[in-house]
């Protein structure tokens, strides 16, 4: 998410700075790559909750761990 804030991603403020409390970074997984960025937290989907765009693929890009695990996955910002 601060990836995303710092170079201008159209769609993500970062309005909580990655607290897990705007869901303003709502992203979907591609199908393929839920595996390389697992489940969300419980937080994380009562959060996703709030969301009428939210599916089974949403994510809020502030909760994933930037690791090597991650190299090559692909997220669409949520509208």
């Amino acid at each position: 998410m601060a990836l995303a804030v710092d170079n201008g991603i159209k769609g993500i403020d970062g309005d909580c700075g990655g607290v897990c409390s705007c869901a303003t970074c709502h992203v979907h997984v591609l199908p393929e790559h839920v595996s390389k960025t697992g489940t969300a937290s419980e937080i994380e989907t009562d959060m996703l909750e709030l969301d009428d765009d939210a599916d089974e693929f949403s994510r809020l890009c502030c909760q994933l761990e930037i690791t090597e695990a991650l190299d090559g996955v692909v997220l669409r910002v949520a509208k």
